[in-house]
């Protein structure tokens, strides 16, 4: 089952665009050393059947001359939140092992979170409440 919903949450997290560039999305702890901003960052997590678990995924954008960081950040920020309606949003799993939805977490869908340890990269965390049901 984790295989599965990792491969929703890879293909949910890796189809967003900036500047009709794809947007890299990568699970936490998994970024290549040579991955180029703006990119995704995500967790995969596996709670009990029919139980709601929290998953956070952050954007991730390096302050460079030319572009500004903040307006990538926002428009890509703004792109999730049309992608995740009021109502949730539903994940088909793969060979039919059944659904995931994720649902906007009210107390902090999105915030800005910038890198504590870096100045130049801009971040935004997302907070979604994942509900797993079995086929």
């Amino acid at each position: 089952m984790i295989s599965a919903m990792h491969a929703a949450l890879q293909a949910f997290w890796g189809g967003f665009r900036y500047a009709s560039a794809a947007v890299p999305a990568y699970e936490i702890g998994n970024v290549p050393d040579n991955a180029a901003m703006p990119y995704i960052t995500y967790e995969v997590g596996a709670g009990a059947i029919l139980s709601a678990g929290f998953l956070t995924a952050f954007v991730w954008v390096k302050r460079a001359s030319g572009y500004d960081a903040q307006v990538v950040r926002a428009t890509i920020l703004d792109s999730i939140a049309a992608a995740i309606p009021e109502a949730g949003l539903r994940l088909d799993l793969a060979n039919d092992a059944g659904m995931v939805t994720l649902e906007r977490n009210g107390a902090g869908f999105l915030q800005y979170y910038d890198d504590p340890t870096d100045t130049s990269v801009l971040g935004g965390r997302v907070s979604v409440e994942a509900h797993y049901y079995p086929a």
